[in-house]
């Protein structure tokens, strides 16, 4: 039996890189005031706008194409991370079962496909002690994209997971600047220090942080690009460390690992 743990994680951050880059390349655009054609007859020989629309119809289009790109960049990597789950899963149970065959481990491939994500996450650390560090942000996350699979990101009193609040709160892990001089210590979002000139000899340093975003009944989920490229980030993080936890688990199962050249 061989099992790949490297290329597991390899495939699980390329699609979060895909939606990194997807998410670049549409917001970009969206900005770019030159790009402003928004017809597609060249191509398809089809034409279901008039031309010429004036300049706010035509920011209403590049306002909304941005939203929607945000949305699916957040959407899509989700899947990336729920595909991930699943062929991390697979690895662990043929170690847990020492099966050499996919075939024999079938039914319990099925019976984890169908859990709902949060109890995926909770059966792999029930059974194997592979669990998220910060479980509850991973949890709110597929909750917010719950909202938006089947409530188009309007959010319902279904949505909600703060039940003292009454809302829908998504939660991640960020990263703040710190800015250490004689006169003391200043915390920021790494977004702020861009152009910033200090007055007196600064150091620099980075700090974990919680963050999170908080939406009632009613309200549309909006996502900055900032946010969710944190949130991108902080996916591979996760990934990293469930990776990290099955090969620990697989070397308590006695298995022996080939360190790669590369």
């Amino acid at each position: 039996m061989n099992i790949n743990f490297d290329k597991v994680l390899e495939k699980g951050l390329k699609g979060i890189r895909r939606s990194y880059i997807f998410m670049g390349l549409g917001v970009n655009s969206a900005e770019d005031d030159q790009l402003c054609n928004y017809q597609l007859t060249p191509v398809t020989n089809l034409q279901l706008l008039q031309d010429g629309l004036d300049k706010s119809t035509v920011k209403n289009f590049k306002d909304n194409y941005k939203e929607w790109v945000l949305n699916t960049a957040f959407r899509d990597a989700l899947e990336a991370f729920h595909i991930f789950a699943e062929e991390l899963f697979v690895c662990l149970i043929l170690i847990k079962k020492k099966e050499p065959s996919l075939g024999v481990v079938k039914k319990d491939i099925e019976r984890f496909e169908k859990l709902p994500f949060p109890s995926k996450m909770e059966f792999l650390k029930k059974q194997f002690s592979v669990e998220p560090e910060f479980i509850n942000h991973i949890k709110s996350i597929n909750k917010t994209r719950n909202c938006l699979a089947h409530r188009g990101w309007v959010v319902s009193t279904k949505d909600y997971n703060n039940k003292p609040k009454s809302a829908l709160v998504l939660s991640w892990r960020g990263m703040n600047m710190v800015l250490t001089d004689k006169v003391g210590e200043r915390e920021c979002h790494m977004s702020e220090l861009v152009g910033v000139v200090t007055k007196h000899e600064t150091q620099v340093g980075l700090r974990f942080t919680d963050r999170s975003k908080e939406f009632s009944a009613g309200q549309v989920i909006t996502l900055e690009p900032k946010e969710l490229a944190e949130i991108l980030w902080y996916w591979t993080l996760e990934m990293k460390k469930l990776v990290n936890l099955s090969i620990e688990y697989a070397k308590s199962r006695g298995i022996i690992f080939v360190e790669t050249k590369s």
